[in-house]
């Protein structure tokens, strides 16, 4: 019984991260280039252990959720599954933003699997959908974090007059190219480490290519409030079933104690 109350809490709490994770989708659906974060747990196996040579099944995910397998050890030909959380990282889901007309000159907006790369005052180097660029202090195009947009050649200076941007991303000021945009791509996502401000780390970046750049466009956030809504509502029906599993596993603990006791 104690067994099926710490199950149903496991549940609980799950559904209280998936609900944390929804509510931070929807506070950035107008977020710049802002990517939706998917909650993943580790599931256990369903049916008991599989046949030998065979993996395991995975049942399928309620909205908004992925699962993967958790670790199961068989001893004696049964399964034990930890009373652990198996909470996972929550993913980000890498698809694009519609992209919106801004008519800035500064704004720019990526089309395919690219994303712009920056340089920190480290020196380290991160990369981003996100195109809201201004100028630094020197007059250099930059992010509103302070990261510098590289060109192929390092910073790229703007200074004063007229910005145009071509497809191909080179920038010129007053018809002089003052140098194109390092464009990346991001071979492995799965160990993108994402930051603050739409900003990602990765060793996988290569040169990107089948990439064209907008100018006065910026990506939106691939969130559709309405689904992460509909999500939400499903998440809550979720805890309330666990929390009554709980209401009544205590319930029959309740009687074996008091009324079991007597006889």
């Amino acid at each position: 019984m104690l067994n099926g109350i710490y199950r149903a809490a496991m549940g609980m709490r799950g559904e209280l991260d998936i609900q944390d994770t929804l509510a931070n989708n929807i506070a950035n659906a107008g977020t710049v280039a802002f990517k939706r974060h998917i909650p993943t747990f580790a599931d256990v196996m369903a049916g008991g252990p599989p046949p030998t040579g065979r993996p395991a099944t995975v049942p399928q995910a309620a909205a908004g959720v992925s699962l993967r397998p958790a670790g199961v050890t068989i001893v004696d030909n049964r399964a034990y599954v930890s009373l652990s959380y198996n909470r996972a990282e929550a993913n980000f889901d890498p698809a694009p933003g519609e992209v919106r007309h801004t008519g800035q000159d500064l704004d720019m907006a990526l089309t395919g699997d690219g994303y712009f790369t920056l340089q920190t005052a480290s020196g380290q180097q991160l990369y981003t959908r996100a195109g809201d660029f201004v100028l630094d202090a020197d007059q250099d195009l930059a992010t509103s974090q302070g990261y510098k947009v590289l060109g192929e050649q390092g910073a790229i200076h703007i200074g004063q007059g007229a910005v145009s941007v071509s497809a191909e991303g080179d920038v010129s000021v007053d018809g002089e190219v003052r140098g194109r945009l390092l464009i990346s791509e991001l071979s492995n996502l799965d160990q993108a480490e994402e930051l603050d401000g739409g900003t990602f780390r990765s060793r996988s970046a290569v040169p990107a290519s089948a990439v064209s750049v907008r100018q006065g466009f910026l990506e939106q956030s691939n969130v559709n409030a309405v689904e992460e809504m509909v999500a939400m509502i499903a998440s809550l029906r979720a805890y309330e079933a666990a929390q009554r599993a709980v209401m009544a596993g205590d319930s029959l603990l309740g009687k074996a104690v008091n009324d079991v006791g007597r006889v």
